[in-house]
């Protein structure tokens, strides 16, 4: 990644530094979305002649104000700008560090029904799916993927991560350790996932392979790609007749990234007819999701008011009181 890209402002070495940090510490599409912002910032002080010393207050807000899009896509830059000065500061040069963002979250996610998780999941298992000689045992993967997704909301990223090492049969419990945020978490299964995921390790003959990955490619020491598993749920998605046609411009489409919106708002309802109070059952959802902080399960909370109406109402009444306004946050 760094080879494609050459740093040009007075500052080349510590952006250098700080995206091999980051490439050790964070997933690829987080490096990814970081080396652009970086690049970004990067430009902008090169543009003014930036000498390399403290970077001040004006200068960080003239960098922010330069950037066009929506709120959002500002918030991300602002959290990578906080990101690389906190690691400016470890070096013994620092610089002012701006107050977060509050994010605007201007899309809907889709939210499969329980009746089209069924039609999923049917498909998978009788997809005909054609060979491939790069992965031959995709027919076995994609099923046991899809399941996992929706039974512990797991990141897909995570999910491709897992090793065989990584899981526990008899515990039913998995540790994950290459994470967003680099954060190792366990994550425990119900009972019916963990025998569907015990019977699935056997049939791969994955027993004993404790360095395999649990959804390799041809050789166990690689991985599948995230394409690998996209793409052919995209497929699924089309023969089950579940489509974008006739969205919103905001919504999100059916994705396999919505099957984490979908445990998230599922777990909080359940949490909810279990009598848990909202600010008790929030933090618990967000280390189980391995969320940096609570903002990150805000955000997955956010659905359409007219399908969920009164647990939007409940929520935002809860986080109104924990989530600052953006003018109240602080550095």
């Amino acid at each position: 990644m760094m080879s494609a890209y050459e740093f040009k402002s007075s500052i080349s070495g510590e952006l250098y530094m700080f995206m091999e940090f980051c490439e050790a510490s964070y997933a690829e599409q987080t490096c990814r979305m970081y080396l652009g912002h970086m690049k970004s910032l990067d430009r902008y002080l090169d543009a003014i002649r930036f000498d390399g010393g403290f970077l001040p207050g004006e200068l960080i807000d003239g960098w922010i104000a330069s950037i066009h899009g929506r709120d959002f896509t500002i918030s991300g830059y602002v959290t990578a700008l906080r990101c690389f000065l906190r690691f400016r500061t470890g070096l013994g040069r620092g610089g002012y560090i701006p107050p977060l963002r509050r994010k605007t979250y201007d899309y809907t996610p889709y939210i499969f029904s329980d009746d089209e998780i069924e039609r999923i999941c049917d498909i998978a298992d009788n997809y005909a799916v054609r060979y491939n000689n790069k992965i031959p045992y995709i027919h076995l993967e994609l099923p046991m993927v899809i399941r996992i997704l929706c039974g512990c909301g797991m990141r897909l990223g995570e999910t491709l991560k897992i090793r065989m090492a990584d899981v526990d049969l008899e515990c039913q419990v998995i540790t994950l350790r290459t994470t967003k945020w680099n954060k190792e978490r366990f994550v425990p299964m119900l009972p019916s996932l963990g025998d569907i995921l015990d019977k699935y390790c056997r049939v791969m003959g994955l027993i004993g392979k404790q360095d395999a990955y649990i959804f390799p490619r041809k050789d166990f020491s690689e991985p599948l790609k995230h394409f690998d598993i996209r793409n052919r749920f995209n497929l699924i998605l089309k023969l089950a007749g579940i489509s974008c046609a006739g969205r919103e411009f905001q919504e999100r489409g059916p994705c396999m990234h919505c099957l984490r919106h979908r445990f998230v708002f599922k777990s909080f309802r359940q949490f909810e007819e279990k009598g848990f109070r909202v600010d008790d059952a929030v933090p618990i959802l967000s280390v189980y999701l391995g969320h940096y902080d609570l903002t990150e399960t805000e955000k997955y909370m956010k659905f359409s008011a007219q399908l969920f109406q009164e647990e939007m109402g409940r929520f935002e009444s809860f986080s109104d009181e924990l989530f600052p306004k953006q003018e109240e946050v602080c550095p």
